[in-house]
């Protein structure tokens, strides 16, 4: 809940939300600043632990994404 103590959990489950609801997805600074002015609050470090989680999500998807075109090539 806005104002409130999130636990890390909680605080990466608001930024994602916060990041992925647009269309396209904010960037990482983007979701942060809407994070702050919806009135959550968190350090900043423990605001920085969950965008990390953000990024490594990225490059997940990313290398997923690369793996299955490589496999459609080779398939086709």
């Amino acid at each position: 809940m806005p104002g409130e103590q999130l636990t890390n959990r909680q605080l990466s489950v608001v930024l994602r939300h916060r990041r992925y609801t647009a269309d396209p997805p904010m960037s990482y600074q983007q979701a942060v600043r809407s994070f702050r002015q919806a009135g959550f609050i968190g350090s900043e470090e423990r605001v920085r632990q969950g965008g990390a989680l953000l990024v490594n999500e990225d490059r997940t998807e990313t290398s997923k994404a690369s793996e299955t075109g490589a496999e459609e090539e080779a398939g086709a």
